[in-house]
């Protein structure tokens, strides 16, 4: 069961929020692009041990990131240095003449990948490098590619993904309104339509659903882990969420030992 209460908008009293208005999931979009992932290896595009030299020949890397397979990205050991490393003025920089969403994720991969290794998880840009190796080998956008292979099988029929604030999306005139704290109280926030939105779309940005939309998708992980698989073979969820020998995490899911149940 789901439901919600309050308002879309607390400037306009007359706006409630509604059962099917979308709501950002945050980090919980790197789940859904492991999912994709797993979709596309099932589908034998590429495999988990496929490296970023053997996937990527189209961009210029140095040699430490040619042997980084996708499953060390997707675990967050790719050594992909953090977004940011990167200065606000260079991040301008980089974004700025691309328009399309994959030729931005593009022009940021490449900037990534030549920089030195970073030391420790590197979290955003593994999943941004993982989501971008996706659409070059399918050459289709990360968004299409979400749509089709996971938001569509699972019927999730109100997620998507675009910046923040663009139209029907959370921080548009139309859907829910974020808000800050202020001298007086809340107020409206608006949040500038951002390329860096869809530089981190892999990683969460910019990724909606309804509550409703979203118990669906946890409830499919926990069916598929019970073998009752839809979208993905019982094997791929079971990747998903097993953990390495001493490891608490994988594929973006936080595993709680203290939790014994089924």
């Amino acid at each position: 069961e789901a439901s919600v209460t309050g308002l879309r908008n607390m400037q306009n009293t007359t706006m409630p929020i509604e059962d099917d208005d979308r709501l950002l999931v945050g980090s919980i979009g790197k789940t859904m692009t492991a999912m994709l992932i797993a979709k596309l290896v099932e589908m034998q595009k590429f495999g988990w041990k496929s490296t970023l030299g053997e996937t990527l020949p189209n961009i210029k890397m140095l040699d430490a990131y040619k042997g980084i397979t996708i499953e060390q990205l997707l675990h967050h050991k790719g050594g992909i240095p953090q977004v940011t490393s990167f200065s606000q003025a260079e991040l301008a920089k980089i974004v700025d003449k691309p328009e399309s969403p994959t030729r931005v994720r593009e022009a940021f991969v490449t900037a990534l990948l030549s920089r030195e290794p970073a030391e420790g998880k590197s979290t955003d840009s593994d999943y941004v490098v993982a989501g971008y190796l996706a659409e070059h080998i399918i050459r289709q956008s990360f968004e299409w590619l979400m749509e089709r292979f996971v938001f569509n099988p699972l019927k999730m029929a109100t997620a998507m993904i675009a910046p923040i604030g663009s139209d029907d999306q959370v921080g548009s005139v139309r859907g829910v309104q974020e808000h800050i704290q202020a001298d007086f109280g809340y107020t409206a926030y608006s949040m500038p339509v951002s390329k860096m939105d869809y530089v981190l779309a892999p990683a969460g940005i910019g990724i909606s659903c309804s509550i409703s939309d979203l118990l669906t998708y946890a409830n499919c992980h926990l069916n598929g882990l019970k073998g009752k698989a839809k979208g993905l073979t019982t094997d791929s969820y079971k990747l998903l969420h097993t953990p390495a020998p001493n490891e608490h995490s994988v594929m973006s899911w936080t595993i709680d030992p203290s939790y014994a149940g089924e």
